[in-house]
């Protein structure tokens, strides 16, 4: 009688472990939360299959700019950010929730050449390190500050977003290497927002992970 009670516990604990795995699978691996730009105008969007609760909108500097009691599945809703001339970074928080990151470039900002290379570690495996390099050129003017914002999806790397600030003469070329750990296997983008006075250019990898 003892023992067929302690299986049956066992039997009970192991459907919960399981049913906890898979509602941590389901918050972590299902698309959520998004910002998105059109024609100048921001936008929140829930492309989850359920509703979204006390969900906050901020800038990086904790300035709020909407709270979200809730979002229904395939809801948007245009958030409204003042116009800046630097590059502003948004987030967006909700409970049980990957945090949400946008960095919105200034429209037509480019006032000198700044050319690129990025260059990603050959076989991404999950579960494992891996490495990218951004190599980054001023063709015709100095760069006294020039802000690297690096951005990617939380569900595939585990990392938090990267943010640098370097200094680039003219004609001078300087690279700057990432690391990350890659969580599941798929597609995914790491993006890189580049801003300086007078300058603004959003660049990105597609990468995979095996």
């Amino acid at each position: 009688m003892i023992k067929r009670k302690q299986k049956s516990i066992v039997f009970f604990f192991a459907i919960y472990l399981t049913f906890i795995a898979m509602a941590v699978a389901l918050i972590l691996f299902t698309p959520g939360l998004k910002i998105t730009e059109e024609n100048g105008r921001v936008f929140l969007e829930n492309k989850s299959v359920h509703i979204v609760k006390d969900i906050k909108v901020e800038l990086a500097d904790g300035t709020p700019i909407d709270c979200i009691t809730q979002f229904a599945p395939e809801s948007k809703k245009e958030l409204m950010v003042a116009e800046s001339k630097r590059p502003t970074k948004i987030i967006a928080t909700a409970a049980f929730h990957p945090t949400i990151e946008k960095i919105l470039l200034p429209l037509g900002v480019e006032g000198f050449a700044l050319t690129h290379k990025i260059t990603v570690q050959e076989n991404i495996l999950a579960g494992k390190e891996f490495w990218l390099k951004l190599r980054l050129c001023a063709q015709n003017s100095d760069l006294k500050s020039l802000s690297i914002w690096e951005t990617h999806d939380k569900s595939y790397l585990k990392e938090e977003s990267q943010n640098r600030v370097i200094a680039l003469k003219s004609g001078e070329c300087r690279e700057q290497e990432f690391e990350f750990t890659a969580l599941k296997a798929g597609g995914t983008k790491i993006s890189f927002s580049l801003a300086a006075e007078n300058y603004a250019k959003e660049i990105s990898r597609e990468i995979k992970v095996n």
